[in-house]
């Protein structure tokens, strides 16, 4: 008799693991496509990431592949001159448009000083190691900042005369960049190549 009562309380044991009693039939177990689609992107993303990590890798240095910090540090320093130089042009650029249209203002003016002064504290350009570079870069604000001087004056014939010169510096400028970031990469030791375009692609 206790045989079988203890046959009938095992019986109605509920199996958290199995989600059902023993009496029933297992259930058939259906995987939410969500969570398949997220598997997908987990592994594409698991993938990228692997590939992202792959090109800090330098095979001439002599640190078990990884990335040597002389060259990451130029990299940094190039990358971060490059949004400045994007940021001049885009405030430089706001300002002539602004003066086009009639509708430039003073607050203009002192924003786009701001602006300027606030981007050029944040890359450094006292490193020697880039003193070509840093040159470069300075001329660039030095532009910048003459034409928002430039633009505050009240003689339209004058601003425009100074206006033209300011461009004519800004386009002598940018053609000199290729030479001078050649002229760094060689010095760093980084190889490069100049693409059909006039850009230059360089490893680090």
């Amino acid at each position: 008799m206790k045989e079988v009562e203890k046959r009938q309380v095992n019986r109605d044991v509920y199996s958290y693991r199995e989600k059902r009693y023993p009496n029933e039939k297992p259930k058939r177990q259906i995987k939410k496509p969500i969570l398949q689609i997220g598997g997908v992107f987990g592994l594409i993303l698991l993938i990228w990431n692997l590939y992202a990590l792959s090109t800090y890798i330098n095979t001439d240095a002599n640190t078990f592949g990884i990335v040597s910090t002389k060259t990451l540090k130029v990299h940094n320093y190039l990358e971060k001159g490059g949004e400045a130089e994007i940021e001049i042009s885009q405030t430089v650029n706001s300002l002539i448009d602004q003066y086009n249209d009639n509708s430039l203002t003073i607050l203009h003016i002192e924003e786009a000083q701001r602006t300027l002064f606030d981007l050029q504290k944040s890359i450094s350009l006292d490193n020697d190691r880039f003193a070509v570079m840093n040159r470069y870069f300075e001329e660039q604000f030095n532009l910048a900042y003459q034409l928002t001087n430039i633009l505050q004056l009240q003689n339209a014939p004058t601003v425009n005369q100074e206006l033209l010169y300011i461009i004519d510096k800004q386009k002598e400028l940018s053609a000199s960049r290729t030479s001078i970031l050649i002229h760094l990469l060689e010095n760093e030791k980084m190889k490069y190549q100049i693409l059909g375009d006039g850009t230059i692609s360089y490893e680090y």
